[in-house]
């Protein structure tokens, strides 16, 4: 609704009584047709968000995975004794 033109007051009310859109402005005829909407709050379906659900699990495990590196380093680096503090 957004990318079309004009302003809706109650888009629940507006979505339940139009199924297809006309709008022109100045430049452009704009048409659309709805076959299903979300409402905001309202939850995805899974098919929708299984990507974004994917991609957060997977941005998890490399996150877990670099922070368990950089503590594997470091403490290597204790025990052979290569760590060096500098102070000002």
């Amino acid at each position: 609704m957004d990318k079309m033109p004009g302003t809706v007051q109650d888009p629940k009310q507006f979505l339940q009584r139009y199924k297809t859109l006309e709008a022109e402005d100045t430049k452009y005829f704009h048409f659309a047709r709805i076959t299903d909407y979300l409402l905001p709050g309202e939850s995805a379906p899974l098919e929708f968000v299984q990507q974004e659900i994917r991609d957060i699990l997977l941005n998890k495990r490399k996150m877990d995975f670099l922070k368990q590196l950089e503590e594997s380093i470091y403490n290597e680096a204790v025990i052979q004794n290569e760590v060096e503090v500098y102070e000002k």
